[in-house]
């Protein structure tokens, strides 16, 4: 079976989209923070089994913008989805939202589809 996969990231003001597979990551501004995300790949066989789903993933931005923690809030339906999801999480990289005028730690949520195109 032969199958295209893109990736595409865009974030709204508290959720980053991500159609993952094997493309590019681009990134946008929020309200929340200001951030990338690596595109995860898509192993071939999980596109052979036709496994697609959506991982909402919470991650916890420090003042340093680094990930402080990530959290499965919804599963894809596939452990490997979201375990996938989970590790690229945490190689996200944000200018963290100021509150006060001081910067603090701030949750946002990240979306994974992984998607068959």
């Amino acid at each position: 079976m032969s199958a295209h996969t893109r990736a595409i990231a865009t974030m709204s003001s508290l959720l980053i989209s991500l159609s993952a597979g094997h493309a590019l990551a681009a990134d946008a501004d929020t309200r929340s923070a200001q951030g990338t995300c690596a595109t995860p790949v898509f192993p071939g066989a999980w596109q052979k089994e036709d496994i697609e789903g959506n991982a909402r993933i919470g991650v916890l931005v420090g003042a340093d913008g680094n990930v402080l923690e990530s959290k499965l809030l919804e599963s894809s339906g596939y452990k490997e989805l979201d375990k996938a999801s989970l590790r690229a999480s945490k190689k996200c990289t944000f200018k963290p939202a100021a509150k006060t005028g001081d910067l603090a730690p701030n949750w946002v949520r990240v979306k994974y589809s992984w998607v068959l195109k």
